[in-house]
């Protein structure tokens, strides 16, 4: 069991028990072999909330000390930074600065505007919001900015407003078709985010439909992360997420260590 996306308290969002120390009891607790810290850094964020930065230098320290407690789980430092056009050359300037183990790359504002507080779906509508996001995915891999893995592909079904509470995957394949081929061409990873069920939700991100069709265009390179901001939601729906992995066809998941996919068999 390994879980490549979780947060810290020095993600502003996480709960104030996300201490290093606590994820360090609970990934005993649950024989974990790997657990990546991936704080939140959304430069230029319109949400206030996010104007911080974590203190890497203290969290790479803490990441030394963890790992010479015990040699059962391996804790990475990682990161997941939010993408907007105007913040690219500080994205790649913080994973040059820092010796990370894994890189998220996520988007979690389109157009300058917050999908969480329904500013984005407020100028857009739902179908033109839908696909207004993912053309914004795929432009956001225009410019090969530096990560390893595109976080929540498809994050925006967590906010669609109305019910049901999703998008039709049928509606946006030849979109998401473009994003998926561009990951696979860049030698990028996808994640298979298991923190739906918080929102709602009645399938991962993504959706089964996409992870399929990743697997059937030769993508490879997938991570399980359960977005944890509590260690109490560590491994979350993991046994679901690796049966959809193997009922698709994989084999093996990556676990970076260093920005390198160590491939892990299922």
């Amino acid at each position: 069991m390994i879980d490549q996306h979780s947060h810290t308290v020095q993600s502003p969002d996480a709960s104030v028990n996300a201490t290093l120390d606590n994820y360090l009891e609970k990934a005993n607790a649950l024989n974990l072999k790997g657990l990546t810290f991936t704080d939140h850094v959304d430069f230029d964020s319109p949400v206030d909330l996010f104007e911080t930065t974590p203190d890497f230098k203290t969290l790479f320290k803490e990441k030394e000390r963890l790992n010479k407690v015990q040699d059962t789980c391996y804790f990475g430092m990682g990161v997941e930074l939010g993408w907007q056009p105007e913040s690219e050359e500080k994205m790649n300037a913080l994973t040059k600065q820092y010796p990370f183990d894994f890189v998220i790359m996520s988007l979690h504002v389109g157009d300058g505007l917050d999908f969480h507080n329904g500013d984005f779906f407020q100028k857009y509508g739902r179908e033109k919001g839908i696909r207004r996001y993912f053309e914004l995915v795929l432009e956001s891999l225009k410019n090969t900015p530096d990560f390893d893995v595109y976080g929540h592909i498809d994050y925006i079904s967590r906010y669609v407003p109305g019910i049901p509470k999703a998008y039709v995957y049928e509606e946006h394949k030849t979109l998401i078709d473009d994003i998926l081929k561009r990951i696979i061409m860049l030698d990028k990873a996808i994640e298979i985010n298991t923190s739906s069920s918080k929102y709602g939700l009645d399938a991962f991100n993504p959706r089964f439909e996409v992870v399929k069709r990743y697997f059937e265009l030769g993508g490879r390179k997938i991570t399980l992360g359960s977005d944890a901001h509590d260690p109490e939601a560590l491994t979350r729906d993991f046994d679901k997420a690796l049966d959809q992995l193997k009922a698709i066809g994989f084999k093996q998941i990556c676990h970076y260590k260093n920005r390198k996919c160590n491939w892990v068999k299922i």
